[in-house]
């Protein structure tokens, strides 16, 4: 039994290669379980280095097959940006300059933040303004008088569908350890009556500075603040759908009918929430079935969002490339949200770091580029 078994399994999952070995018994004894119908399965994931592959669970992962697949969806999504919701406007020739550079945010004004104005309940500001009137007159414009119903609705639609594509992308590409979906729908673009908003702008990029309880991950009466950074290309977009899209797309909600009853609950969520489409906020249910379809495209199988993260920590411990990896080590697990002891027994961290009380800000940002780097952008 030994022999034909247990050596098998351990020459297998527990060698030198195999940067999970705590996670990869979780993973056998959570399938023993499942088969005998004694417990659900559990969370973690084998993870397996296979030379320039990564084996988690089940299932092989191509480095090469998930580059190009980011790299695609982000040209797809900013082709529906271009051609579905600015309708082939080119903002250039409006005089509108999608710029990234730092700016002054009041945090006593609600409302304001990088890319909105306090003063403005309805959004507006002088380039979302020049949009609305070119898009009035763009070739088949829904802008008309009275309003094109069928037109519009699908004009809201696509700006749906490019926020699918925004949350995918955030959720990869904002460092090597993606947020909790909870933390998603916490974030502010601006700031609120309660708080300031999440978003800062750090040398032309887009950085997300999140907070959350840690009493919601067993850490009773804590709070964590973690830095996010988005690469360029992503936070040109999210400037676009924020600053320029969403006064022109909450201005046709209020002219057409369906439009949710409580329109001060209505227009709060658009002047705050990052994820708001159709009118109403989004949900945890919302993202998830976002997510499913999403990365399995991307993967070519389905991956649950905890499964995901233990791929994104087996890839950073692969290919730590900042000098100081005790400090990075530190860092990727302030980031992640949790702490070492929890790394090393789930993720299967390679070396043995203390406790860290607070995460530096520069690592954290020195982590996120490498990253971007490392995926291509």
């Amino acid at each position: 039994m030994i022999s034909t078994t247990l050596v098998p399994f351990c020459n297998t999952y527990l060698a030198p290669d195999s940067i999970s070995p705590f996670a990869t018994v979780h993973d056998w004894v959570s399938q023993f379980m499942a088969a005998k119908a004694m417990a659900p399965e559990l969370k973690t994931s084998t993870i397996r280095w296979m030379g320039e592959r990564i084996q988690c669970g089940r299932h092989v992962i191509c480095l090469h097959r998930f580059r190009m697949f980011l790299q695609n969806r982000m040209k797809s999504m900013w082709l529906r940006i271009n051609q579905e919701v600015l309708l082939g406007i080119d903002l250039s020739a409006l005089g509108i300059k999608v710029d990234l550079f730092p700016r002054l945010v009041d945090g006593s004004v609600v409302g304001s933040g990088p890319f909105s104005q306090g003063w403005s309940i309805l959004l507006d500001s002088g380039d979302s303004i020049k949009l609305q009137e070119a898009l009035a007159g763009a070739e088949n414009s829904f802008l008309t008088s009275p309003i094109d119903i069928s037109k519009a609705e699908e004009w809201v639609k696509s700006i749906h569908m490019v926020w699918q594509e925004l949350f995918c992308l955030i959720h990869i590409l904002c460092g090597p350890f993606p947020l909790f979906f909870l933390e998603h729908l916490e974030i502010l673009y601006s700031n609120s009556t309660t708080r300031r908003g999440d978003f800062f702008l750090v040398d032309g990029n887009l950085a997300i500075m999140t907070s959350f309880e840690g009493e919601r991950h067993n850490m009773i009466g804590s709070y964590k603040r973690r830095f996010r950074l988005l690469p360029h290309r992503l936070s040109v977009a999210l400037a676009v759908m924020l600053q320029l899209v969403r006064p022109a797309e909450l201005s046709v909600l209020l002219s057409t009918p369906g439009t949710p009853t409580n329109k001060e609950k209505m227009l709060c969520d658009y002047r705050h929430t990052l994820y708001v489409s159709h009118g109403l906020k989004w949900n945890l249910d919302m993202l998830s079935t976002i997510w499913s379809p999403w990365i399995t495209e991307g993967m070519g199988f389905f991956l649950k969002a905890h499964s995901y993260r233990a791929f994104c920590k087996a890839w950073r411990t692969k290919h730590k490339t900042v000098s100081n990896t005790a400090w990075l080590g530190k860092m990727a697990d302030a980031q992640a949200g949790h702490g070492p002891d929890v790394s090393d027994k789930l993720y299967g961290k390679l070396d043995n770091i203390g406790g860290l009380a607070t995460a530096k800000t520069l690592l954290e940002k020195e982590q996120c580029l490498d990253w971007h780097k490392w995926l291509g952008f």
